[in-house]
């Protein structure tokens, strides 16, 4: 089991590496919009804008993977936290809740320990109201000091949702 947290860490690197190099120029409060969308160059709800800059790949943080990460073809395959959901947070989160980022005195802080930061995730998820967590609510803006993060029609917004449907699998 060891090898495989290791392994596991790894790939959760080689995303916040690759989430870090799309987000070099994110600004607090704008959120991702999906290239050739209908919202690119528009604005959103709370002041929020959604003037990001594509990244050099053409695809956001996380596109790739989500909804179908070991799967066997047969449809979407269950989500991970690890795989999935945890790259999202580190690329959209991760620059204010660090030990060392503006947002530390909050409960929620990633500091590369999937572990933990699942634990703490947990606590934001509502299973029986997947819609209503607390935790989605905070990546589209509400009650979120730091704006929007993740557009409630966004493709990581949609992949934390289906993660929590699903039941939230580590």
């Amino acid at each position: 089991m060891s090898s495989r947290v290791h392994a596991l860490r790894g790939l959760v690197l080689l995303a916040v590496l690759v989430g870090t190099v799309a987000c070099a120029d994110f600004r607090r409060g704008d959120y991702w919009v999906e290239p050739g969308s209908d919202e690119e160059g528009g604005g959103s709800e709370g002041g929020a804008t959604s003037s990001s800059p594509e990244p050099d790949t053409g695809e956001g943080p996380g596109d790739e993977g989500t909804a179908s990460s070991g799967g066997s073809g047969d449809g979407p395959s269950a989500l991970s936290f690890a795989l999935d959901v945890y790259p999202l947070l580190e690329a959209g989160c991760e620059r204010c809740h660090s030990p060392d980022g503006q947002a530390n005195a909050t409960s929620f802080i990633l500091d590369g320990d999937v572990e933990a930061a699942y634990a703490t995730t947990l606590e934001l998820v509502d299973l029986d109201d997947p819609d209503g967590s607390r935790l989605l609510a905070k990546t589209a803006g509400l009650g979120h000091t730091g704006g929007v993060i993740f557009d409630d029609r966004s493709s990581q917004y949609e992949t934390i949702l289906a993660w929590i449907e699903q039941g939230a699998n580590p």
